[in-house]
């Protein structure tokens, strides 16, 4: 998917060498990452070993080994500690595996999105809201819209009055109701 997006691949890095006098810097290559190596990073950490992370993403204990080797060449640091009481992260392995966590839930997050539309959602909207609003004037209003527009999805968020006009004019809101002169 990277090679799609090359904007999406991390430019290389310049870094000192370790224990080098002279300053020189090593060039790292790009790092691709694939979702099966995040999963697999996930499974590994929760189950804490590498037999049954590979036993549940489905692939062979061999092939996931090669995966996670590989991935750690990639990044360029170790990302378990292997032992025979299992694998556990190193702290370069936690930083990945946060970040795994997260890219993959901004992965369903957009799988949800798309299928709401092909479930039929032609939209969406976004609206931010007070508190008072929130609980008093908006749900007959809202309830009356969607009865009108059952096609269209709205994420409603609560939020202070002046972080609410700072979202719409930001683009993350597209409907802002606020209180007071803000």
């Amino acid at each position: 998917m990277l090679e799609l997006f090359p904007a999406l691949a991390l430019r290389p890095h310049r870094l000192p060498r370790l224990g080098s006098q002279s300053g020189a810097t090593k060039s790292l290559l790009p790092m691709h990452f694939d979702l099966v190596d995040l999963r697999l990073i996930v499974r590994v950490a929760e189950l804490n070993s590498l037999t049954r992370g590979a036993e549940s993403s489905y692939i062979s204990l061999a092939a996931a080994s090669t995966r996670i080797k590989n991935l750690e060449e990639s990044v360029g640091a170790k990302l378990l500690y292997r032992s025979s009481q299992g694998m556990t992260l190193t702290q370069p392995g936690k930083t990945f595996l946060q970040h795994a966590i997260a890219v993959l839930g901004q992965i369903e997050n957009m799988r949800g999105d798309m299928q709401e539309y092909a479930n039929g959602i032609k939209g969406q909207l976004r609206i931010f809201s007070n508190a008072t609003a929130l609980c008093e004037f908006l749900p007959p209003v809202l309830g009356s819209y969607l009865k009108n527009h059952p096609d269209i999805n709205i994420h409603l968020r609560e939020m202070l009055s002046h972080d609410i006009v700072r979202a719409v004019l930001d683009g993350s809101a597209d409907i802002g109701v606020v209180a007071g002169s803000v």
